[in-house]
This record gives structure tokens, sequence and C-alpha cells, in this order.
């Protein structure tokens, strides 16, 4: 996102503040969180996914967006404002990974975000501001959540920038006209995100987000490229930015609120009807309880079935899979079993794969995962 000098003056001058949102860190009523914040308690640990956009939807022979690399957005949010690029001649990496006109990066987090109290993480870009702090350069995008990795949910995200005239490659975005788009803020500051307004969205667990997908707003007000808010509004922020660092630039993510690493964390995390919470229950009378629904991180008062034990037949035999369990569970044991007859069973120590029976034979009869809670984890 950062031009050369001669490029960021032409910017525009002040802007007048006087949305509904919070305002620029530093000022009363912002919510930015610092980088250095000591809320922040863990920053994403892998990629899973980059998808980059042209670096100018608007032009079909456009290159991809180039500026920085999956690493750039991993650990603790570095950019503190420009050169957003090393020096030249030396070997750093880049600090922020840009993603082009409608790009995406999906991030994983171990162990996963929780819901808490307030804010559950932050997203950093690399915006910069002109006129001595009054007026603010910045990219948006949209914040995707997810508690498998396959299935994501997007925050609502709202834009009461007017829809006319095009904000230019260069010009600047009143901070108080955005909420729940991620880069509304500079440089070092992120903007944060609330995972307790995804209640009850189908299939989502709010106690372990295990991946957060960050995806580009095309700020173009254009019909044919316009991206828009959760109310149909046209999304309006600085475009094109047609250069190597096109798009919204990122950071890094930091997570405020981890998942419980215990039966009795997790279970703090839900409001239970009739206080049906032990590991034994089953609130939402799905067929599994509360405990199994806790070790394989399944939703527990949304009725759904449990993830599955499949039996197939391969070239080494019949293999018998079963589901992951909760990495951070620390006080659960998780063992599986198998019996001819449903009277003895054989305990095998562990989740991996099991050989069952050669491919000319028939697999046991009945193979289970058996979940307990430790009595010292």
């Amino acid at each position: 996102m950062i031009r050369p000098l001669h490029a960021l003056l032409l910017a525009t001058g002040a802007l007048a503040q006087a949305g509904p949102h919070p305002p620029a860190a530093g000022r009363p009523g912002s919510d930015a969180i610092a980088a250095d914040a000591p809320e922040i308690l863990g920053w994403a640990v892998e990629v899973t996914a980059l998808l980059r956009g042209p670096e100018e939807i608007d032009d079909p022979l456009s290159e991809p967006a180039s500026y920085g690399s999956e690493a750039s957005a991993l650990g603790r949010a570095d950019v503190a404002g420009p050169p957003d690029q090393p020096e030249p001649g030396t070997t750093l990496p880049k600090p922020s990974v840009s993603l082009g006109d409608g790009g995406s990066i999906t991030l994983r987090f171990d162990p996963p975000i929780a819901d808490g109290p307030g804010p559950d993480f932050a997203v950093f870009e690399n915006g910069i501001s002109f006129s001595g702090g009054s007026s603010y350069f910045m990219e948006l995008a949209f914040v995707e959540v997810s508690s498998d990795g396959f299935a994501f949910t997007r925050f609502p995200a709202y834009s009461e920038t007017p829809a006319a005239p095009q904000i230019g490659g260069y010009g600047a975005v009143d901070p108080t006209n955005v909420r729940n788009l991620a880069g509304k803020y500079l440089a070092g500051q992120g903007t944060p995100f609330d995972l307790a307004e995804l209640a009850g969205a189908p299939g989502l667990d709010r106690t372990a987000i295990t991946h957060v997908r960050v995806v580009d707003v095309v700020g173009s007000i254009d019909p044919r490229h316009a991206r828009l808010d959760s109310l149909g509004r046209i999304i309006n922020d600085p475009w094109p930015t047609f250069l190597t660092t096109s798009g919204f630039d990122l950071d890094a993510v930091g997570a405020l609120h981890q998942a419980a690493d215990s039966y009795a964390g997790w279970r703090a995390g839900f409001t239970w009807p009739d206080g049906a919470s032990a590991p034994g229950d089953d609130p939402d009378g799905d067929g599994v309880a509360n405990l199994l629904e806790y070790a394989l991180v399944s939703p527990p008062l949304i009725s759904g079935p449990a993830p599955a034990v499949t039996v197939a037949l391969t070239a080494d035999g019949w293999v018998a899979s079963f589901p992951a369990v909760r990495p951070t569970a620390r006080d659960v044991a998780a063992d599986t079993e198998t019996s001819v007859d449903l009277d003895a069973w054989t305990v095998r120590p562990g989740t991996a794969p099991l050989r069952l029976g050669p491919a000319s034979g028939g697999p046991p009869a009945f193979c289970r995962l058996r979940i307990r809670l430790r009595s010292d984890p």
C-alpha cells in the first residue's frame, strides 16, 4: 500500500469526521487494539490459503498483486509505519502481504481463538495518515471465521461512506464511517472483532475458532466490481491501487481470547438451558453428549450428527478412521476399541487409524472411539 513520496502528496486533505462508528486510534471512543497490547495472547501460526487478486480488476491484462509472502502475515504485527518495505539491498522479510483486488488469505490458529468478554481478535493492516493525522489512507477487507477450516461465517460489515464520488487510489477514508471491516486503523493498530456478534451462526463453534479469512474489498463503485456491506450499500475505499501492493495489505492477526483447554472452561462459554451442562447431558437432543461435543469440537446447543467413525477398504485392508479430538483439550483421554461381540473390547490407545483386518476378510464387527475426562489433566 505504501507509495513513492511524490504520489502520497497527491492525497486529499483533512477529512471531516462525523460517522457513527469508533474513531481513529488515540481518539476518545476508539476501539483500536495496539500491536503491543498485553491482551494479545497469540498470533496466526500458518497460512492455509493465499489467493491473490489482480493489481487492477478493471484491466484484463493486470498481473496479480505480488508484494510480500505468506510468511509476512504470520507472527506478531510488525508494521510500525512507512516505509512498509526493507531498505534497499537488505534481505529482511516484507512485513505485510498484499491481496490484490478481491484477493483473500486464510490463517490458522493454534490454540484456537475463543469467544470471551469484548473483542476476541484483531486484524492489522498497514494504513497511513495524511495532513497531520486528520485523514487516513486505508484499504478495507471483510473478515470471516471458521471452527473447522471448511465452512466460514462472515462478520456483518458496515460502511457509511457515500457511494459517490469514487475515492481515488490515494484518497482518504473516515474511520468513523466504517465498522467490522479490517483496515480501518493505521499501521500498528488492529481492528477488533467480537465473536459474540456471530451467536447462532449455524455450525460455528465460537469456543474454538481455528481459522480467520481476510477478503479484500474492491473499493470500486462501478457496479461490475463493487462490494456491498451488510445493508446492501456499496463500499467505497481507495481505488484503483494498481501496483504490486494493490488491495488489502495484511500485517497480522492477533488473538485476544484463546480456546479453553478444559471441559470447565469450555462449559463456561455457553448459556445452558436448565443447567444441562454436565458431561453426560445432551441439551440439544441430538444423541451426542456434551463431553463428545467438547472433545470433537461440535456445537452443544445446535442439534446435529457427531463426527463419524468411518471404515473403508484400502490397499492395506480394512481401516477405521476416527474424528479428530480437540487439540487443546488437556483433560481428555481418547482411545479406540474393537470388539466382535459388544461384550469384550480390545483397547488401543490414541486415535490413529486402525487396520482391522485383511482385504480378504471382513473387519471386526464393531469399533468405537471412547472419550473420558482425565482425573489428573
